[in-house]
């Protein structure tokens, strides 16, 4: 077993050479900035008061 090969969707688009510690780097470079974006949003709204729904802002 010597994986995919030839065959492979990642043989086929160029893909197959992307391996060792720099790509690796920058896979979790990437990870960390698409996730920092969405967790400071939850902070932001873990912080904010909630909305209390008075007499007026209930169904009609």
């Amino acid at each position: 077993m010597t994986g995919p090969g030839s065959w492979s969707v990642d043989h086929a688009v160029g893909a197959d050479a992307m391996s060792g510690v720099p790509w690796a780097l920058a896979a979790a470079a990437v990870a960390v900035a698409v996730a920092a974006p969405a967790l400071l949003l939850r902070r932001r709204n873990l912080r904010a008061p909630a909305a209390v729904p008075g007499p007026s802002d209930g169904p009609s």
